[in-house]
């Protein structure tokens, strides 16, 4: 196997975090490549060298250019402020690293262009983490799809849903400024709902969008008695025209009062409807429009064994697998595409596709009216 050497920058953060564990769950289940921790970095020294130790990295650093300038790292994942993915990615894409970047990829189309010519041009696999690509169920509707099982795509509806900055009270920070995030919902959870519709749907031709910011400032993280400005949307909901014909509704939202992770999809066809939800993230609804009529009806299917990437799994279906493992095959699948020269993942074009929908539906929401998704 190949040996790849992987430095996580922005290790000490949230998802710099779920990624460090997620490549330790890789190693067991890469049959491509031989993972090894090099470098955890981040700006918080006393932070990333706990890091470090808990995943058993070989290294640690405060800056992410050593790692882009030692030979002896192979992959660079950036999981780090929106706003610095540009400069990371492109660096690393010149020194002919392998390149795994959360999602959004930049906080606008030029950056992104930038990201996307960089790997292109140094004939660079990369790889943006839309990791609801890999959770089985979802890969499963995608074999439906490919089977003409569910017939003309039709219409696809979306939610996805988070209560988690819908305490007025929570403390300013870089998500709530454009600038750093390149947006709100929209971005942080609309950037997935996207590439989803993108993966089943085909383009989006046309969008007509209202973005809404109910909470319109914030007490600063040192001094609660100073305000700073909220300038992106906490709600957003999208109707969507897609090159294929169909039609999609898409919603987001950051303050809605009990729900932590709810991404709840309707897929439309003329043979068949199907339904998912997040948290049951094991089972997939399906109604077929066939047989005897008075028979008919949703039924729920359980992921599991002799499903996508069920040979990986030691579970029947009934047992189910966690979030984590669709970070995990995003990495698992990214190494086999990087050793074999396979695409199976949202490549740096995927990502480039998705800022510029997010951009065209920020400005159909300035506008108020249809704008057309072209470059």
């Amino acid at each position: 196997m190949k040996r790849v050497n992987v430095a996580v920058v922005g290790a000490a953060g949230w998802i710099g975090g779920l990624h460090s564990d997620c490549w330790v769950r890789a190693k067991s289940l890469s049959s491509d490549a031989e993972i090894h921790l090099h470098t955890a970095v981040d700006i918080n020294e006393e932070a990333v060298r706990k890091v470090a130790a808990r995943y058993g990295y070989a290294h640690w650093s405060i800056d992410y250019n050593e790692v882009i300038d030692n030979p002896e790292v192979d992959l660079v994942d950036i999981c780090c402020d929106n706003n610095l993915h540009k400069e990371i990615a492109v660096k690393a894409a010149n020194k002919g690293k392998l390149i795994l970047c959360e999602k959004p990829m930049a906080t606008n189309y030029p950056d992104a262009k930038e990201m996307a010519d960089a790997v292109r041009d140094n004939n660079i696999q990369a790889r943006v983490g839309f990791m609801f690509r890999k959770y089985p169920s979802v890969a499963f509707i995608r074999q439906l799809i490919d089977r003409g099982d569910i017939g003309e795509l039709r219409q696809f509806k979306v939610f996805f849903e988070q209560d988690s900055v819908a305490d007025p009270g929570l403390p300013y920070n870089w998500r709530f400024c454009k600038k750093t995030a390149g947006g709100g919902s929209i971005v942080g959870l609309g950037s997935h709902i996207i590439d989803i519709s993108r993966y089943f749907m085909g383009e989006f031709d046309e969008v007509c969008a209202e973005l809404t910011t109910f909470i319109n400032e914030r007490p600063m993280r040192d001094d609660k008695s100073k305000m700073g400005r909220v300038d992106v949307d906490d709600m957003s909901m999208v109707l969507v025209k897609f090159k294929n014909g169909g039609t999609g509704a898409l919603f987001t939202s950051l303050v809605t009062h009990g729900k932590k992770h709810h991404m709840e999809f309707q897929l439309a066809g003329s043979k068949a409807t199907v339904i998912f939800n997040s948290e049951r993230m094991n089972e997939v609804q399906i109604y077929e429009a066939e047989g005897s009529p008075d028979k008919r009806g949703f039924k729920t299917i359980f992921i599991g064994e002799l499903h996508p990437y069920g040979e990986l799994f030691s579970q029947k279906a009934g047992m189910g697998i966690g979030t984590k493992e669709g970070f995990t095959l995003q990495m698992v699948d990214y190494l086999k595409d990087a050793v074999n020269g396979t695409v199976n993942g949202a490549t740096f074009d995927d990502g480039l596709k998705n800022v510029l929908c997010i951009e065209k539906i920020q400005e159909s929401a300035e506008r108020g009216n249809w704008v057309k998704v072209e470059a």
